[in-house]
């Protein structure tokens, strides 16, 4: 049957080719997505401020773990009689651990890098005030305890920090708690080692007797500064080639420069001192005499001298001691009688007083004749120079008495002669080779120059010039080494460059050569500043850093600590 309404539809259009269909890829229809689940913020990484917190807390922790661990042990009779008040102790302490456990896992598992050193956390170690309760009070304790008594407490405030430590692995509680204060008395003692240590390098304890030596010029070896095991070790060296040459060589001059300094001492009341370039021995004897008489030249001219009791007492005196001494032949006590009445005696005259050149003249006779005989070879000979010189001696401080207006320029002269009296004598010794003298033998001329009843000046260690022989002997040689001139040579050859610069260097050269340096001149006087010299600004801060190394056994075993946790 036709359709009615055919005759009103539009004609149907045919659809167009389009070209490049054919090259269009299928479509694909995109999966649905569950809605996205909401995002957990970010933890933020334990800082420098977590780890300080943490640090403080610890030994609250390690009490707390400790305690209850311990009064346990008490009720139950060390755990022979366990009952419910012991058993709550436990059980206080194993939740104590616990919560220790949980803080300690939820701090490390937020830590940037937990394998590195925690300097927050021993910060806080440091800073806890549970462990300076015990740590400041004991190192004020220490600052007046013996060595042994200071060793023992820093050993204890170490251990005692250790055992202050919360443990980690509670079901190893004793073993780990007896290696905490291991650690604890190791980093304790290492604390107080390393500030004695770095104090005495600040300011090392010179003995006093050095300090001494070196403010008058004295040339110390390294061995004669440090003494001990330093000295010890300074005499093998001075046996062995090369070395020994250049440790006899410093040894010599040593002694020389204590020479030179005993000398000096005559001459500084005159303001003078020996020239330089003039080496100890016989010139520089000769030298100091001639500075000292020609003084004496020059003032002698201006004084009266007038015989007083006293001079009359000095003389009789050594009048009765020349006779009375043995060691003088009678020839040699016949000579002196002879020059006390021609030289002295005849000159004073019957009225006791002498003017001008007359004195100029008795003194200066006496020098002359004292000076002869005590070079001389004969040891009775010698003797009487001495007593020559004594009557010299007198008769100069007779001069200082009787003529007051000069007294100031005479007490200098005279205080010069003293002192080199006593320096002739020491060159004039047996053995003084060439008038160098050895510590020993200036200690004994000094001793024997002693005019105190039973020397009891010099048994007080106060008789002139006693402080600068008595160090000398304790410290120096005993007597004058050798140069060791040819071991000297090769020795500073070597460390000269040929033997280190290329390829002759062997490994026999560098042991000798580095035990040598001290002993080269820069590097005596290196070894001089390292062990005895320092500024004040350091010798201060090593004072202060002495005080204050008691205190540092709490931080040192808490660095232990720190340690043995990472």
């Amino acid at each position: 049957m036709a359709n009615p309404w055919e005759k009103y539809a539009q004609p149907q259009q045919t659809a167009q080719a389009k070209p490049w269909e054919a090259y269009a890829q299928p479509v694909e229809q995109a999966p649905i997505q569950p809605p996205a689940a909401p995002q957990q913020p970010t933890q933020d990484k334990n800082g420098f401020g977590t780890g300080v917190a943490m640090g403080i807390l610890d030994p609250v922790y390690g009490i707390g773990q400790m305690v209850p661990r311990a009064l346990s042990q008490v009720t139950s009779l060390g755990g022979l009689a366990p009952n419910p008040v012991s058993r709550a102790y436990d059980r206080s302490a194993q939740g104590i651990d616990k919560s220790f456990k949980a803080t300690e896992q939820n701090y490390n598992a937020n830590r940037e890098n937990p394998e590195s050193f925690d300097w927050g956390r021993l910060t806080g170690n440091i800073a806890s005030p549970v462990n300076w309760i015990g740590g400041g009070p004991a190192g004020t304790a220490m600052q007046n305890m013996s060595k042994g008594k200071k060793l023992a407490s820093v050993i204890g405030i170490g251990a005692g920090l250790g055992a202050l430590a919360p443990v980690s692995d509670t079901e190893n509680y004793t073993s780990e708690k007896a290696k905490q204060m291991a650690l604890g008395a190791g980093g304790g003692l290492a604390g107080q080692a390393v500030g004695s240590a770095a104090a005495r390098v600040l300011n090392p304890k010179t003995d006093e007797g050095v300090k001494k030596l070196l403010a008058e010029g004295v040339k110390l070896t390294p061995g004669e500064i440090a003494g001990g095991a330093v000295k010890r070790g300074e005499d093998i060296l001075s046996s062995i080639p090369l070395v020994g040459g250049l440790v006899k060589g410093a040894q010599k001059e040593s002694i020389e420069s204590l020479n030179t300094a005993a000398i000096n001492r005559s001459l500084a009341p005159l303001g003078k001192k020996l020239p330089s370039g003039l080496k100890s021995g016989r010139d520089a004897i000769a030298y100091a005499q001639d500075t000292l008489g020609e003084a004496y030249d020059n003032l002698l001219p201006k004084l009266t001298g007038k015989i007083d009791k006293t001079f009359a007492d000095d003389m009789d005196n050594l009048d009765q001691a020349v006779i009375g001494n043995f060691a003088l032949d009678d020839a040699d006590k016949a000579v002196y009688s002879k020059i006390m009445d021609q030289i002295v005696k005849k000159r004073f005259g019957n009225g006791g007083q002498v003017f001008g050149q007359g004195i100029k003249d008795i003194e200066s006779e006496l020098g002359r004749l004292s000076k002869d005989f005590m070079s001389d070879a004969s040891a009775s000979k010698r003797n009487l120079g001495a007593a020559l010189s004594e009557a010299q001696d007198s008769l100069r401080s007779m001069l200082e008495r009787t003529n007051p207006q000069y007294a100031d320029e005479l007490k200098n002269i005279n205080k010069g002669y003293a002192n080199f009296k006593r320096v002739q004598k020491a060159a004039a010794s047996v053995g003084a080779s060439e008038g160098m003298f050895s510590p020993a033998q200036l200690q004994n001329a000094i001793k024997s120059a002693d005019r105190s009843k039973d020397k009891s000046a010099f048994a007080r260690g106060g008789a002139l010039m006693q402080d600068l022989s008595e160090p000398a002997k304790a410290r120096m040689q005993a007597s004058i080494p050798d140069s060791g001139t040819p071991s000297r040579a090769l020795g500073a050859a070597i460390l000269g460059g040929a033997g280190l610069s290329g390829a002759s260097l062997t490994p026999a050269m560098i042991a000798p050569a580095l035990a040598a340096l001290p002993y080269v001149p820069g590097g005596r006087k290196l070894a001089e500043v390292m062990l005895a010299q320092r500024p004040n600004v350091s010798r201060q801060a090593g004072a202060l850093l002495e005080k204050a190394t008691p205190y540092l056994a709490a931080p040192s075993a808490a660095v232990s600590l720190q340690q043995g946790r990472n």
